[in-house]
């Protein structure tokens, strides 16, 4: 317990400091509930995310660690913060291709939240979530992602077909 509270102190100077170099050895020390009660305080996890490790540059270590430590919540958290990016230039590109290798890299399977995302009133979300899937996706978002092919949106249509490509190779590997 004494450890605990040691790490998560030193957690809150770290991120204060922006210094995140031990955070990933503190916070597998302490628990999810400690985090969530001194450290993110009223700051939902989203919001903690992308404050602290999602902003210019996308601290993938210390998200991975993080996820360890907290589990699904990241995983939901990084695809909300996924799919509601909505500027279209060259570092929310990369900040969208960084979060989906780290959703790949955490190993849970952020497919079926993607897929859902595919049926949106907003088009960034599409978007944002076809980019992700050429990614992660595998051969059971393929149908869904079909679908968009019909749309009347050109963006949306050439991104399905980027899309479609980069599954269907990865699934010939």
């Amino acid at each position: 317990v004494c450890f605990r509270s040691l790490a998560t102190q030193l957690i809150k100077a770290c991120i204060e400091n922006n210094n995140f170099d031990n955070l990933p050895e503190l916070i597998s020390i302490t628990d999810y509930e400690t985090l969530k009660k001194d450290v993110f305080k009223k700051m939902s996890l989203e919001d903690f995310l992308k404050n602290s490790f999602l902003g210019e540059n996308v601290n993938k270590d210390l998200v991975l660690n993080l996820s360890k430590a907290i589990g699904r919540d990241t995983e939901i958290a990084l695809c909300n913060i996924l799919v509601s990016i909505e500027k279209d230039d060259f570092d929310s590109y990369r900040k969208r291709q960084t979060i989906a290798i780290i959703l790949k890299d955490i190993g849970i399977n952020s497919e079926d939240f993607l897929i859902k995302n595919l049926s949106s009133d907003k088009n960034e979300v599409i978007l944002n979530s076809l980019e992700a899937l050429s990614e992660i996706g595998k051969d059971k978002s393929i149908p869904s992602i079909e679908t968009l092919l019909n749309s009347t949106d050109e963006k949306i249509k050439k991104r399905v077909k980027i899309t479609l490509e980069k599954i269907k190779k990865k699934i010939k590997k």
